[in-house]
């Protein structure tokens, strides 16, 4: 009687042979990228609030990926964006491929965080946001969203394997989210004037003193010129983490390329010394190319008498 009802086509006839494979489902994640972003950048993370124990946490709960890094950190007024881009553009030049942490981002959220001259990509980036988001939620006092972002950068850096981190600080120094790192390769310090006078203090001295905080025992202090209240207090800092800041500290003037050049040429020919990381392969020559080839974005607005570049 089966072979009958198979052979008579009764079943195809009603659509039930041969059997339909299973239709494959597609996990659909549950956020995409540009959701996960705007979710922390949303009003939950807003806010400035002092102090490193928030970051600190998290960072534990992720199992401390800072611990696992090599940095150059970053801190100043004006110029240590650039720094931290023509330092990192140099490293990758030398084939290190070397992360680079900024803030903040002009087009994208992804300038952010890049590693070998690349932006994180979506597929990196949406793991590591739920991640992070699934254990900052289970926080009594939730991080700000630069303390997320911090962590999360340092999460894919330590992922990826990141043979060295530029590391930008983000406001001030001393309790900056990036100042939870362990004592970097190099502490650096661009130009340093009045900056933010409602958290790091009402005058200069006040000021670079929060920015010195960045010093740690073990790490090769560099600093550009700076004005004499300025260099005073990081060379009290110096002393404090036991450390000589070298005497023939670097020109800073930002008003032309070619002291920028000289700035950071300064800065690489000291990292050259520390043998763990560079070679004597760096030329002069390899850092103006490599220089050559970092491109800046920001604002540029001109007026009748002055131009404004930020």
């Amino acid at each position: 009687i089966l072979y009958f009802i198979i052979r008579s086509n009764i079943f195809a006839r009603a659509g039930l042979w041969p059997p339909k494979a299973k239709a494959e489902t597609v996990a659909q994640p549950a956020m995409t990228a540009e959701q996960a972003i705007a979710y922390i950048e949303s009003v939950t993370w807003k806010g400035s609030r002092p102090g490193l124990e928030r970051v600190r946490e998290l960072l534990d709960r992720m199992g401390c990926p800072e611990k696992q890094l090599k940095y150059v950190h970053i801190a100043g007024t004006n110029g240590k964006g650039s720094t931290a881009a023509m330092t990192a553009s140099i490293l990758n030049a030398a084939g290190l491929r070397a992360g680079l942490f900024t803030s903040p981002y002009i087009y994208r959220f992804h300038e952010r965080i890049q590693m070998d001259g690349r932006q994180i990509a979506d597929e990196k980036l949406l793991p590591l946001i739920l991640k992070v988001k699934a254990l900052a939620e289970t926080m009594e006092e939730m991080p700000t969203e630069f303390e997320f972002v911090t962590a999360l950068a340092m999460e894919y850096y330590r992922q990826e394997a990141c043979p060295i981190v530029v590391l930008e600080v983000g406001m001030g120094g001393l309790i900056d989210a990036t100042n939870v790192i362990p004592a970097p390769v190099a502490c650096v310090w661009a130009s340093i004037s009045m900056d933010h006078m409602g958290f790091l203090g009402k005058d200069l001295t006040s000021i670079a003193g929060v920015k010195a905080g960045i010093a740690k025992e073990g790490s090769l202090l560099i600093s550009c010129k700076q004005e004499r209240e300025v260099e005073v207090v990081l060379q009290k800092k110096a002393e404090q983490v036991e450390i000589e800041l070298p005497e023939d500290v670097l020109t800073f003037l930002a008003e032309n390329l070619r002291s920028n050049i000289r700035q950071i040429e300064g800065v690489i020919k000291r990292l050259t010394a520390y043998k763990e990381i560079l070679d004597d392969t760096i030329t002069i020559d390899s850092i103006k190319r490599a220089i050559s080839d970092v491109i800046r974005v920001g604002t540029f607005i001109p007026s009748p008498d002055s131009i404004i570049n930020a």
